[in-house]
């Protein structure tokens, strides 16, 4: 088990300021839909670097901070994100333009690919509207637990309720 004594807190508390930057900047980078890719590679990179990290830190108030860490991505990434994208879909295909792809299937269209240039052209902007949504309500809780923890980390304390949603 490791001590406070033990590791360097001023090297624990820039590391951990480091990451919660880091993931900041990959939540931001959800909102647009080129550079997602690389901010889901970084909060992968940061899951796994946070997974080790706990281990090691066990018994210090890092600990927290790592659970922490790890806790937003598991409930964002496979509770928070699915349900609001499951929402935002339910909206699409209510709200949904499908008069021209309709009309276009009544005479006769069966190309899959002209069909969905259709379906994207009529309602592009309910799309993007959606995806911004969906996308933006799950930045902004990340971005809060993540400030959240960059508040505590700065004090040199623990996340308090580190098992909490919020």
């Amino acid at each position: 088990m490791t001590t406070t004594e033990q590791i360097d807190v001023k090297d624990m508390v820039n590391l951990c300021t480091a990451l919660y930057i880091c993931n900041i900047i990959a939540a931001l980078t959800q909102l647009n839909l080129y550079a997602s890719a690389f901010g889901i590679a970084g909060a992968l990179c940061i899951l796994v670097y946070a997974y080790i990290k706990r281990a090691e830190l066990k018994g210090t108030l890092f600990e927290s901070h790592f659970h922490w860490m790890i806790r937003s991505f598991w409930i964002g990434g496979s509770v928070y994100l699915p349900i609001v994208t499951i929402i935002g879909t339910g909206y699409f295909l209510y709200s949904a333009d499908l008069v021209k792809v309709i009309e276009a299937t009544s005479e006769g269209e069966k190309s899959r690919t002209y069909l969905m240039e259709l379906l994207y052209d009529s309602n592009a902007a309910l799309l993007n509207n959606m995806r911004l949504t969906t996308v933006g309500l799950f930045v902004i809780w990340w971005t809060w637990r993540m400030l959240r923890g960059l508040a505590f980390i700065r004090r040199q304390q623990p996340v308090s309720k580190a098992d909490s949603w919020l």
